[in-house]
């Protein structure tokens, strides 16, 4: 399975109102999104600037809890599914602003206020696709490294390191998942069957 992450950083606001029986679900809420450094995770967080009153008006109420819970719980919500229906990694949203209506608002509209307000800002800010990405490690006969190296390199491996195991040589390399369907069956046709290896998930990452 894929993650996506964002490729820049956008704001966008969104308002969510609807008439439900007699009750008027109400929300609306201002949202940042940015990229975060590779393998450092998600990040979701307030950080509301109430609006200026106009001059001569009533002091505007500030949300209470319940609405503040429910623009994180929407913005962890739409996290889970980017443009390209994969969960995002590595990114920050932030909730910049929200409206907050004392006769309407609801966590429920503002649960859906801020997904739409974070699905707007990131196609925005545009995606990137990040694919599983494998920790390989090879034990080969000295005689073989060329042969492992050459295919290695071809499945667009980031060699790692070349040391001494014994008798034998250990190559250590990340390569794309997508890349090592049949590698078994390369590896032992390339080695003669001399050749071991194992390999286990490291990370998600861009790729060319």
């Amino acid at each position: 399975m894929h993650r996506e992450t964002l490729a820049g950083t956008a704001e966008a606001e969104a308002r969510f109102e609807r008439q439900v029986d007699d009750e008027t679900l109400f929300g609306q809420a201002r949202v940042r999104v940015a990229a975060r450094p590779r393998g450092s995770g998600n990040v979701v967080r307030l950080a509301i600037v109430p609006p200026e009153p106009m001059p001569g008006a009533a002091k505007i109420p500030e949300p209470p809890r319940a609405i503040l819970e429910a623009a994180l719980e929407g913005a962890t919500e739409a996290m889970r599914s980017g443009p390209e229906g994969y969960p995002f990694e590595d990114i920050e949203v932030v909730v910049t602003g929200i409206e907050y209506r004392p006769d309407a608002s609801t966590p429920a509209g503002q649960k859906a206020a801020v997904g739409e307000a974070l699905r707007q800002a990131s196609r925005e800010a545009g995606t990137r696709l990040l694919e599983p990405i494998m920790k390989v490690e090879v034990t080969a006969p000295e005689a073989n490294v060329g042969d492992v190296l050459g295919d290695l390199n071809a499945r667009h491996a980031q060699i790692e390191d070349v040391n001494l195991r014994g008798n034998l040589r250990l190559i250590i390399a990340k390569v794309p998942l997508r890349r090592m369907f049949g590698y078994s069956t390369d590896l032992r046709s390339a080695t003669q069957g001399r050749a071991n290896y194992t390999m286990q998930f490291e990370t998600f990452d861009a790729w060319e």
